[in-house]
């Protein structure tokens, strides 16, 4: 049997930090069978400051508004604590999800464990899932 045909199909993922992504987390991507994709949009909206729950809102809107437009599967990065109400699934939700009215993609994170000092690159804890964009 040819192994070629069989290959899963790549995954689509978003890069949504203000960070670049580090080796690690590259080759994390690259053995995962996943393609980064990094957006000029989507990391401006990483470095905006979020002053207000309408700022939230418009910047979850303009990132589900990518997913949706460039067909993306995973969304990676940091996620603001701000984010939490939006990225959590209600019972509505999920029935949506079973009839195809809504798309749930998940939302994964990563956090700072080391900074040795101002402007040093941080060194990253690897992914964890922290919700869902409905799309």
């Amino acid at each position: 049997m040819n192994e070629e045909i069989w290959q899963k199909p790549q995954t689509k993922a978003l890069w949504y930090s203000k960070y670049e992504p580090t080796e690690e987390q590259l080759e994390d991507f690259r053995t995962t069978n996943r393609v980064l994709i990094q957006l000029k949009e989507t990391k401006e909206l990483a470095t905006m400051t979020l002053r207000n729950d309408d700022h939230v809102k418009e910047t979850v809107r303009k990132i589900t508004q990518v997913v949706k437009e460039k067909y993306i599967h995973e969304v990676y990065g940091f996620f603001p604590i701000p984010f939490t109400p939006h990225l959590m699934l209600s019972h509505e939700d999920l029935e949506k999800n079973n009839t195809g009215k809504v798309v749930l993609i998940p939302c994964f994170s990563s956090w700072t464990i080391k900074e040795d000092k101002a402007g040093s690159k941080p060194v990253f804890y690897q992914w964890v899932h922290v919700g869902y964009l409905k799309v």
